[in-house]
Order: structure tokens, then C-alpha cells, then sequence
């Protein structure tokens, strides 16, 4: 027994038990479905054909995934004008099992392997939602424990050594500002002089010599 089915804008021939690959359907996986678009039945003692379809017939399937078909490149080119186009599609596909081909009235029994897949998914939903630990609390600020008096004690002899080493520290400064003031006199004064200064200095001397001179001859006379 087979039958014709429309999905999609295209035609099926399907058997019980058949896995097909037809448009991206919208059912979540391991849904039961059904395809009223059916063309022709084709049974052991007669053939039905619709017009255009069958009456009372149906096709029972169960999705199995949704995954994309391979990669079609689609190029285009015009020559003489430097036209190039270059364009990638993946087609959006859902795997479907066909369980039944019912003519007529009779009732449509879910498979057993949609319904395991069905309670699966519910218990796993349920010990996801009994593992989530609760949020965590934040850890509240404890006071800062009391300092013995030993370390209190320990204490006191660092901070006088430390005052120590603060005072001889200002001495050796203010020993060595002094010593560089020394210096800089001494400088000052070992700097040769000017021909300003020298010049005064010839004409003082000339003229000690002129009056030690007068002073002589004034003591000769």
C-alpha cells in the first residue's frame, strides 16, 4: 500500500515507514503530524485517485529534525561590463517518518517512539529545573578581629626605630646643603676676574705708586 502526498509545492510517493526530506515544516521534533493533501491511494484490492484529492485520506507521520540541505551557489556574470555576482543558499529541510496511510474513519494512534521521545524530553526539562541551585547569598561583612596587646607591644620598638631612621635622615640632608654652600662660595671666590676688575685693580696700584713716589722726593728736598 502506497500513497501520493503534496508538501510543500512538491509530490511524494510514500510507503509506511518511509523517511523523507520535504520543506521545513512547522512542528518541534517528535511531533505527530498529518498530510490531508493526498492525491492517490493505492491499496492491495482497488486504487483511489482524487480529484484532485482523496476523500477521508490521510498521511500520519512523525518529525524526526530540521537541518539545512547542502550549500547551492548561485552565480551570475554579464560579460564586457565587469558584472559579477556571487551568492550562497542552504535550503531549511525537516526529516519526517511516515506511520500510517488512513482511508476513511479510522483513528489515528500515536507511536510509541513519539511518545518516548516526548516523555524524554519532559524529564530532562525536569531535572534541569531540580538542578539549578538556589542563588547563592553574600557573604556578610564580619568585624575585623581585635589586635592582641603582644603585637601592640611588638609594635612600638618598629615605630621608634623608624623614627630614628626619619631623624638622621633630616641630619645627613641638612649636613650636606650645608657642605654644598661651602662649595659654591669657594667656587664663587677661586673664579677668575673679570678685565673690568683687573683694570681697576692696575689703576689702584699705579696710582699707590705715584704718591709713594711724590711722598719720596718731598722727603729728599
Amino acid at each position: 500500500m502506497f500513497a501520493v502526498i503534496k508538501t510543500g509545492g512538491k509530490q511524494y510517493r510514500v510507503q509506511e515507514g518511509d523517511v523523507l526530506e520535504v520543506e521545513k515544516l512547522d512542528y518541534e521534533v517528535g511531533q505527530q503530524i498529518e498530510f490531508k493533501d493526498v492525491l492517490l491511494v493505492e491499496a492491495e484490492e482497488k486504487t483511489l485517485i482524487g480529484t484532485p484529492l482523496v476523500d477521508e485520506a490521510r498521511v500520519v507521520a512523525v518529525v524526526l529534525e530540521h537541518f539545512k540541505g547542502d550549500k547551492v551557489i548561485v552565480f551570475k556574470k554579464k560579460r564586457r561590463e565587469q558584472y559579477k555576482r556571487k551568492k550562497g543558499h542552504r535550503q531549511q529541510l525537516s526529516k519526517v517518518r511516515i506511520e500510517k496511510i488512513l482511508v476513511g474513519e479510522e483513528k489515528l494512534k500515536k507511536p510509541a517512539a513519539a511518545k518516548a521521545k516526548t516523555n524524554a524530553l519532559a524529564a530532562k526539562k525536569a531535572v534541569s529545573v531540580k538542578e539549578t541551585p538556589p542563588p547563592a547569598e553574600k557573604p556578610t561583612p564580619e568585624a575585623s578581629p581585635a589586635v592582641p596587646a603582644e603585637k601592640e607591644t611588638k609594635a612600638a620598638p618598629k615605630k621608634a626605630a623608624a623614627a630614628k631612621k626619619t631623624t638622621s635622615a633630616t641630619a645627613r640632608k641638612k649636613s650636606a646643603t650645608k657642605t654644598s654652600v661651602k662649595k659654591s662660595s669657594e667656587a664663587t671666590e677661586s673664579k677668575p676676574k673679570s678685565k673690568a676688575q683687573k683694570s681697576e685693580t692696575s689703576t689702584a696700584k699705579k696710582s699707590a705708586r705715584t704718591s709713594k713716589i711724590k711722598k719720596e722726593k718731598g722727603t729728599k728736598e
